[in-house]
């Protein structure tokens, strides 16, 4: 929870911070859409095994060998 608390809340100030001169160097219109690129390829990490439930056993072939 404290890691979303984080990325959700904390590095908010930092977006506001970078929104305004990539708009200006770039464009309102590609910011949004570079917005929107980034928002959806960050959605589709929960895709990825292991992301939505982190508490879970990892794969046998993850495991680290007996020794």
């Amino acid at each position: 929870m404290s890691l979303d608390w984080f990325v959700s809340i904390g590095l908010l100030p930092v977006s506001f911070a970078l929104t305004g001169p990539v708009a200006e160097l770039v464009g309102v219109k590609a910011t949004l859409i570079g917005a929107g690129v980034l928002g959806s390829l960050s959605g589709l990490l929960l895709l990825v095994p292991g992301v939505r439930d982190p508490e879970a056993e990892p794969l046998p072939s993850a495991r680290a060998p007996v020794a």
